[in-house]
């Protein structure tokens, strides 16, 4: 028996520390969550304007669902904001969000800051959520903007992230590209 203990403790002594060295060396991304499971389509888009990124997500509902929000429009903002808040935790405001019932969508607006450090913009906030990387993901990119287009959470979704200068990036960071 008390061999037994001993293997069992010698056993613990490698596993465990191997097992921390290899989570600690895993890439760290946050795991997708669900942003709104009852949509039909979902539209992003960012457009970089100094220190300040202003945030706009279109949602396509199905008709039925839409017809409840529009019952409920003030909890629906106040769900909507706390859901924003909760999944990408920024320093955000000028929240709006407008009801376009012909298209049986909802647009929900805002300001976002404190991504930018005068050098490049810093998307994990907006990234790890999603499980997304612009290199690896990957986003198509054009000389001012990041684009994708794919399902997130059984939802068909697009992004589009629009600077007012040439960009270059890497995994998270967008900059602007310099002139050689």
């Amino acid at each position: 028996m008390k061999r037994l203990r001993e293997s069992v403790k010698i056993i613990f002594l490698i596993v465990i520390p191997l097992l921390v060295v290899g989570l600690l060396s895993c890439k760290e991304t946050a795991p997708a969550i669900e942003i709104n499971g009852d949509t039909t389509e979902r539209m992003i888009r960012i457009d970089a304007e100094g220190d300040v990124l202003h945030y706009q997500e279109t949602l396509l509902w199905d008709e039925e669902k839409f017809l409840e929000i529009l019952e409920e429009k003030s909890s629906f903002y106040n769900n909507q904001v706390a859901k924003f808040k909760k999944t990408y935790g920024v320093d955000a405001d000028n929240f709006e969000i407008n009801f376009i019932q012909d298209r049986n969508s909802t647009i929900l607006s805002c300001d976002i800051y404190g991504k930018f450090n005068e050098k490049w913009y810093d998307f994990h906030w907006f990234l790890n959520p999603l499980g997304l990387d612009f290199l690896d993901s990957p986003f198509e990119k054009s000389e001012t903007n990041l684009s994708w287009e794919g399902i997130i959470e059984e939802t068909q979704t697009s992004i589009i992230l629009e600077f007012p200068f040439t960009i270059d990036n890497c995994h998270a960071h967008v900059w602007k590209e310099e002139l050689r």
